[in-house]
């Protein structure tokens, strides 16, 4: 079988069933209890806010006593059942996202994980004072980085119990961190889209450099319990990592190793910053194509594989659905961290199911390749380094 000549959906099926067959070994999940969070939390409703119902449920207790969870629910019209999706990890209340994905068919509930909605009785904010306490493993369910992704997981369940969802197609969204994270320990999700920081635990990260700065012995407990690699190589849904340069608390090369660690093929969307523009808008076209490709089987991103490089050239094979209008080549010949070297781009060529580029003649070199297609939604390749010639 010619998995390339596959529709787009069809090909999402094919590799959801290869990478479930070959992890059908119990799941890691790490410090959660995903029988006790599977279970609908309580909830009630509170004011609603810019067409949006304002959820409390539920969250697990800190140091023994009950906290809650403040999300927002926005519902599309009709009857249903419809697909869903928890959108994660945003502070405050970004209604928009979660009207913008009922407005594309789906009910969508925004979590205030991080306890962004500042709720007294809420869950630990040590994250966004910018401070860590040392713990013990006894006391890994007072952390924030448990009550998040546990949040994240019961906002799932929420979901699953109310009649307007169906249940065998939500997906989770978001930021980075918890998308990928819950994506690896909890079998409802059937879609993933990672947006942004993907990894605070690895040096030249923006919550290592910034404000994390743990000291030795509570990085110990933080990488035992919370390291996103942990989890992502279990992860068995179709997966995109989308992002930005502007917002890279991974960089480049930490990013890397976070999608490299899934088993399969992944998605990517990556956008370097360009020195002579202003920062893009981000878009919402690759994230929603691709999650109606998993929920809704529509037609989906581009599938562009791994590069070949060679005698100063580079190319890679893609298949897609829709037609490709324009490839180019993103390529930095900077050293230092990632976020500050200045990107550029040259045009690439698109020939028959291929797109193919000459290098540049600058070494050290970091490139890759991006399509672009007739919806304007742009997938890219892993990237690569050439070092100096010396090197």
């Amino acid at each position: 079988m010619n998995l390339l000549k596959l529709p787009q959906f069809l090909l999402l099926g094919c590799i959801v069933a290869a990478q479930a067959s070959a992890a059908d070994s119990p799941r890691d999940t790490g410090p959660w209890n995903m029988v006790e969070l599977a279970s609908p939390p309580e909830y009630s409703r509170g004011d609603g806010l810019d067409g949006c119902d304002e959820i409390l449920f539920q969250g697990e207790p800190l140091h023994g006593k009950p906290t809650r969870v403040k999300a927002y629910l926005a519902q599309p019209e009709g009857k249903g059942p419809f697909p869903a999706v928890v959108v994660t990890g945003r502070g405050g209340a970004f209604t928009f996202e979660a009207n913008g994905w009922a407005k594309l068919g789906y009910i969508s509930l925004m979590v205030n994980a991080y306890n962004g909605g500042r709720l007294p009785d809420g869950g630990p904010i040590e994250l966004a004072d910018r401070k860590l306490r040392v713990f013990t493993d006894e006391d890994v369910g007072n952390t924030q980085a448990y009550h998040a992704v546990s949040d994240t997981v019961r906002a799932l369940s929420l979901l699953t119990g109310l009649n307007e969802v169906d249940r065998e197609r939500i997906g989770v969204v978001g930021d980075g961190y918890l998308t990928c994270v819950v994506a690896g320990i909890d079998d409802r999700v059937k879609v993933a889209v990672a947006d942004g920081c993907c990894d605070f635990l690895r040096e030249g990260t923006d919550g290592m450099q910034r404000f994390l700065k743990p000291g030795p012995k509570n990085l110990e407990g933080l990488k035992k319990w919370f390291d996103t690699q942990r989890y992502l190589r279990q992860v068995r849904c179709p997966i995109l990592f989308f992002a930005t340069a502007y917002e890279f608390g991974s960089p480049f090369d930490v990013l890397q190793t976070c999608y490299q660690t899934v088993p399969g093929h992944v998605w990517l969307s990556i956008r370097p910053k360009i020195s002579s523009k202003p920062p893009e808008v981000r878009p919402w076209s690759e994230q929603a194509i691709f999650v109606d490709a998993a929920l809704k089987r529509e037609k989906g991103l581009a599938r562009l594989e791994a590069m070949q490089t060679a005698d100063g050239a580079v190319e890679a094979r893609f298949t897609t659905a829709v037609p490709i209008t324009s490839a180019l080549l993103y390529f930095t010949s900077g050293t230092g961290p990632w976020i500050r070297r200045t990107w550029k781009n040259v045009p690439a060529r698109v020939e028959e199911g291929f797109v193919r580029v000459t290098l540049p003649a600058e070494r050290p070199l970091a490139y890759f390749l991006a399509i672009t297609d007739v919806r304007g939604a742009v997938v890219s390749t892993p990237h690569a380094v050439l070092p100096k010639a010396s090197e």
